[in-house]
């Protein structure tokens, strides 16, 4: 096994990869956090919609 070569791409394409690999590791953090904005957004939005139907609930018993 240790006389097994492994072939690697040159430096300037290693480069490459580890700046494409940066940019698509930076997107899925983007989304992540927009994700995690977006459920906490629906989480409140449901919590007012809730609190709404109750107040109107009372009101008219």
């Amino acid at each position: 096994m240790r006389s097994f070569q492994i072939p690697f791409p040159p430096l300037s394409m290693q480069t490459q990869i580890v700046s494409k690999l940066d940019n698509l590791m930076k997107t899925c953090d983007d989304l992540e956090t927009s994700i995690k904005q977006s459920q906490l957004q629906n989480e409140q939005l449901l919590q007012q919609v809730l609190k709404e139907a109750l107040e109107v609930r009372e009101e008219n018993i």
